[in-house]
């Protein structure tokens, strides 16, 4: 039975890590000042259409929160401090969901996990 799980969890690794591409992000970090606006690009590199889903950290403010992409669709995502300060260890969350009306509950939702930091003044 230990050997049926590990290969179960081990195929589910395999595909997840396989569909892991399906959006192109070229900030592996994010550093924000009180004063700027950070725009990152966003684009769709798989066949289908996704819906992507952004979640900022306490104290950060993104937009848009919610973009539909279709195949080769790029998105420019506006992120800014609305507070003065942001906790250490804090991360913008990048989540995605193939969007296929014909598989209905098929849906696998996939993150992705950035480190956000204030600047050093």
């Amino acid at each position: 039975m230990k050997y049926i799980v590990s290969a179960l969890v081990l195929i589910v690794t395999l595909s997840v890590s396989a569909q892991a591409n399906a959006f192109q992000l070229r900030h592996h970090e994010v550093t924000l000042t009180e004063s700027e606006t950070l725009s990152i690009p966003v684009k769709n590199t798989q066949d289908h259409p996704i819906v992507l889903r952004i979640t900022p950290p306490e104290g950060v403010q993104v937009f848009p929160r919610r973009a539909r992409l279709l195949p080769g669709d790029r998105q420019v995502i506006k992120v800014r401090m609305i507070s003065g300060h942001i906790e250490p260890g804090a991360r913008l969350a990048f989540s995605y969901a193939v969007d296929r009306p014909e598989k209905t509950g098929s849906h696998a939702r996939l993150t992705l996990r950035i480190p956000v930091r204030e600047v050093e003044k």
